[in-house]
Parts: structure tokens; sequence; C-alpha cells
């Protein structure tokens, strides 16, 4: 049977079939609550059964899917692909996302992590540019952390906290080490100047002129990379930019659209409702309310 529903750790709406055999399991919200830089909001250990699905229509963590025994089927970003032990997966906020278990591959046990944090999005972009799929030669070094991390979360002891962001910026470190080194120099230059400007109204022709580039070489070098354009790539820095500032600060949204690099509010309006289908207001009371929500629960 189907079930709809809220998932408790994400406030983000979740559907999914069977129940999971939650082997491991922990979760601690203090730095979604305090605002960090960068925090693991969870980590499960799962098996995954026959027919099983789960689907995210919209989250709002960062996840890892790390499977060890079995197959899990994934469906990100309209592919849908095998999952094998020695695989992760980067699924990103915000992004659609279905994982099962289909009749042929039987079952799954698997690690889930999810991270948080204001400067998450741009860590993750500077580690690992647009990449998701990583194949690790040797898992072992990451389930200890996943080990380590679960038992630090399981606790919440207060003096932990240091040393569980520590754990979590290793464990993105180490996995960073895996990224294929194919970009260009002037590819990686220009995402720099793209990250460092994010709150000016930077134009894709300068970055194209300080790199010494004509503008056609510039978009090609992002469209072979990423798969957009320089500009579709700024915008996506700014809108994830925006959900923090809409989700952790009280700026007004003429105040978050100029420190995201918008001339005019209504552009600001404009490029936020086709990310979300909704305008910034509107998604950020809804995002205070699931919040509510869930501390009340």
């Amino acid at each position: 049977m189907k079930t709809k529903f809220q998932e408790g750790y994400s406030f983000s709406s979740a559907e999914t079939t069977l129940p999971l055999s939650r082997k491991m399991e922990a979760s601690w919200d203090l730095g979604r609550r305090r605002n960090f830089p960068l925090w693991p909001e969870f980590v499960s250990f799962v098996h995954c059964p026959p027919q099983w699905y789960y689907i995210h229509h919209n989250p709002q963590l960062h996840c890892f899917e790390i499977p060890v025994n079995g197959q899990l089927c994934l469906t990100h970003q309209d592919k849908t692909f095998i999952l094998s032990p020695g695989e992760i997966y980067l699924l990103p906020i915000g992004e659609y996302n279905r994982l099962a278990i289909d009749e042929q591959h039987g079952f799954c046990n698997k690690w889930s992590i999810g991270f948080c944090g204001n400067q998450l999005t741009s860590l993750l972009i500077s580690l690992f540019r647009d990449h998701h799929h990583f194949f690790i030669r040797n898992l072992d070094p990451f389930i200890s952390l996943l080990q380590e991390l679960h038992n630090e979360l399981h606790e919440k002891r207060a003096s932990s906290v240091p040393r569980i962001a520590g754990l979590a910026l290793q464990f993105l470190m180490e996995l960073a080490a895996f990224v294929p080194s194919g970009i260009s120099p002037q590819l990686a230059d220009a995402v720099r100047i793209l990250e460092f400007n994010l709150a000016s109204p930077i134009r894709v022709r300068q970055v194209a002129a300080e790199l010494n580039i004509s503008e056609s070489r510039l978009e090609t070098l992002f469209r072979e990379h990423f798969g957009v354009t320089p500009k579709n790539y700024l915008t996506r820095l700014r809108i994830r930019q925006a959900e923090r500032l809409l989700q952790h600060s009280s700026l007004s949204i003429k105040e978050i659209s100029q420190r995201t690099g918008y001339t005019a509010p209504q552009y600001f309006i404009r490029e936020f409702r086709k990310e979300h289908g909704c305008p910034p207001g509107v998604w950020r009371r809804r995002q205070n309310g699931k919040g509510a929500s869930n501390e009340k629960s």
C-alpha cells in the first residue's frame, strides 16, 4: 500500500510502500536550528525489501546513498540506473528522486546520510562541481565515518558538536578525492569567479573577458562539463543562496534579491518562481510552517 507523509528530519514530502527494517538510525537537527555552515542531520543503515520504493518530491537535505549489499535502483534527473556496492550517489536538495528495489535485484542494505548547512551548497559545488556519482575502491573508511557519526548523533552531546562537524567535513573531503579530474583550468577559474561574485550583477561576457576567451567558448565549456549554460549555472547558485537566506534570516525579499545579485526584486521573484513554482515569500512561509509543525510533533 502506498503511503504519503512528511519526513520528520527534512520537512519534505515523501512517498513509500513497504516499511523498512531500520537497523541503525540517528538524527539531530542542532545544525539546522543554529544555522551551522555544515551539519550531518541524519545517518541511517536500513534493509530495503523487494518491491520497496521511496520517492522524495522536494528534499530539503543533500543526501548520499551508499549500498553495501544488494543493488539499489535510483532515478534522478530523468535517468534511472542501478547503484551497486562500491558506489556512492549524491542526491541534491530540491531535486526529485526515486529509490527502489525491483524484483530482479531482490533487496539492498544501504547507508544514507543527509547534510544541511548555510555554506553546504557552495562547498559541494567547490568539491564536486556537478558530479553526483562516485566509484569507490574501498568503502571501509566511509563506513567507519558513518558509524562514528551515527554514534555521535545518537548521543547528542554538546561537547561533541565540533567533532561531529569535523567528521562531516572529513566525509566530504575524502569523497572529493574520487571526483574525476577532467575539469579544465579555464572552467575551474570561471566557476570561482561566479562563486565569488554571487552578490554582484556579473555578466557572462565579463567572466569570458577576465579569462581572455570568447563567450561561445565559455558556454561550450559549461555545457560539456555541467550540461547547462554559464547563466543557468549562476542562476542555480543564486537560487540556492536565496533559499538559505529565506529560511535562516529575516531579510526582506528586496534585501535577499540584492544579496544574490539581482538588480530588481521582480527579476529575482520571476527566477525563483521558475525553480519552485511559487514566489519566494510563499516559499518562505511554507518552509517556516513545516519547521514549526515539526517542532510541535
